[in-house]
């Protein structure tokens, strides 16, 4: 399954499974759509819990100009937890989440 989403300088929800068993193999695909380098950061969020410096996995990356950033984190996620992303700028970073249902 792939789902894609332009990131914003707000905190965002990339991912969240919707089955009772979670998902597993989580690819994160960034690409910059624009001429200029940007950051991006990425947090793994337990159930109710919030995007926070505990849960970060990325930290303002840079991915270059017009380039692509490919990570690969090997996480399972449950019911209801998350992966939450924000850009340095509104609408520069193309972002993919590539998984598989459990």
């Amino acid at each position: 399954m792939v789902s894609s989403t332009l990131l914003t300088t707000a905190v965002q929800t990339l991912f969240q499974p919707t089955g009772a068993n979670g998902a597993a193999n989580v690819t994160l695909v960034f690409c910059n759509t624009t001429a200029t380098n940007q950051t991006v950061t990425v947090y793994a969020v337990a159930a109710a819990g919030s995007p926070s410096a505990t849960n970060t996995i990325l930290s303002a990356v840079t991915v270059p100009a017009g380039e692509t950033v490919i990570f690969e984190p090997k996480l399972i996620l449950g019911q209801n937890e998350s992966i939450r992303a924000l850009a340095s700028a509104n609408t520069s970073i193309s972002a993919t989440v590539s998984y598989l249902t459990l």
